[in-house]
């Protein structure tokens, strides 16, 4: 049985609201976990296009919890080594050219692999690894988080190109989130730059991308 976006988005739904209590703290127990996809029987690889998106966008509810809480389980570790499977399978481009940033390009490459390698996958030769090896196995996951933050900055500067340098210098006029950037210099002399995420991720989603390319991408697989 294959799983629609609605369905997924209920029960991350569903989740958040069983362990949220009323003086704004968490507590997991057992009616919680009856809602984790993977106790559903969703099965990432059989997902459509739309179901994979809804999942992300489910589990990263699932997973950044209020006051600060991070809550991993088996539904984000798979999710993500089946997306990383995905693009080594299908040798998805990644908009970096690796004689055009190489740095970038391990750094995306390392985050793949950290992707692929924690000990919910099988491992037949673990026993073999010593015991640095086994401790960055059974790391991966802490791994990929530390990695995943610089490589979606770098990405988005990458992607923001006509409006920010890759150190985070402005080249051209833009306002997002209340915030206005220009090119030039400071009241104390240093470059103004933009290193805010949330910035980069609205300037994005705001001047660079482009709809029906999106559309197009989604319909074609």
């Amino acid at each position: 049985m294959t799983h629609s976006a609605k369905e997924i988005n209920s029960l991350c739904d569903k989740f958040v609201g069983s362990i949220l209590r009323q003086d704004g703290s968490i507590e997991f127990n057992e009616d919680s976990e009856k809602y984790r996809l993977m106790s559903n029987g969703v099965n990432y690889p059989d997902l459509s296009f739309g179901a994979i998106c809804a999942a992300l966008s489910g589990t990263t509810r699932t997973l950044l919890l209020p006051r600060l809480n991070i809550a991993v389980s088996n539904d984000h570790k798979y999710l993500w080594a089946w997306c990383g499977q995905v693009i080594f399978n299908y040798n998805i481009n990644p908009i970096i050219p690796a004689h055009k940033d190489l740095n970038l390009f391990e750094l995306y490459l390392t985050a793949l692999h950290a992707m692929l390698s924690g000990r919910h996958v099988m491992h037949p030769l673990e026993s073999s690894l010593n015991i640095h090896q086994r401790q960055l196995l059974g790391q991966s996951t802490e791994i990929l988080c530390h990695l995943s933050f610089p490589l979606l900055e770098a990405l988005l500067k990458r992607a923001c190109h006509q409006y920010v340098e890759m150190d985070g210098g402005v080249k051209c006029k833009f306002r997002v989130n209340g915030c206005a950037y220009s090119p030039g210099v400071d009241g104390n002399g240093f470059p103004r730059e933009c290193s805010s995420i949330f910035d980069l991720l609205t300037l994005y989603l705001n001047k660079v991308k482009k709809p029906e390319e999106t559309k197009k991408w989604a319909l074609d697989n």
